[in-house]
């Protein structure tokens, strides 16, 4: 069981780490944010448009601990369990969001947002599922 798990785990760093590339790439473009600009003042579109590069980079950040991490677990459990820790918090956080705000209610004004999110709902409902089940994955490895 104990090399199924880290099977396992290591395939959720590896799509994790693509994942994360893709995320970091579609923030560093600024697409999303495309429709903004003209509505938003200059300082709230500078300051978003900042967020979004420096999310971008600590996403970068994130898929490359992911890729060193997958080839070799037990000399990086304290970071696995790291990771887990965060990523249970960010999965609640998620679902505290989705609970709490209408995205297509919030979105309706901005086509570059709604175009590139129309589920936004689901797609961090789909990401909180997924870190909760790396979490899960490192709690059944870590007891093993």
């Amino acid at each position: 069981m104990g090399k199924i798990l880290e099977k396992l785990l290591k395939g959720f760093l590896i799509f994790g780490g693509a994942y994360f590339i893709f995320d970091a790439l579609l923030h560093f473009s600024n697409i999303k944010l495309s429709s903004t600009t003209d509505i938003w003042l200059s300082s709230a579109a500078s300051y978003a448009n900042f967020i979004n590069y420096l999310y971008g980079s600590f996403v970068l950040l994130a898929a490359a601990f992911s890729f060193i991490i997958q080839k070799d677990l037990k000399k990086y459990k304290t970071l696995v369990l790291a990771s887990a820790f965060w990523a249970f918090f960010h999965a609640i956080l998620l679902l505290f969001l989705v609970w709490t705000n209408n995205y297509q209610r919030i979105f309706k004004d901005l086509p570059s947002i709604l175009v590139w999110l129309p589920f936004y709902k689901e797609y961090l409902t789909f990401n909180a599922v997924l870190l909760l089940i790396y979490s899960g994955l490192v709690y059944k490895w870590v007891i093993k």
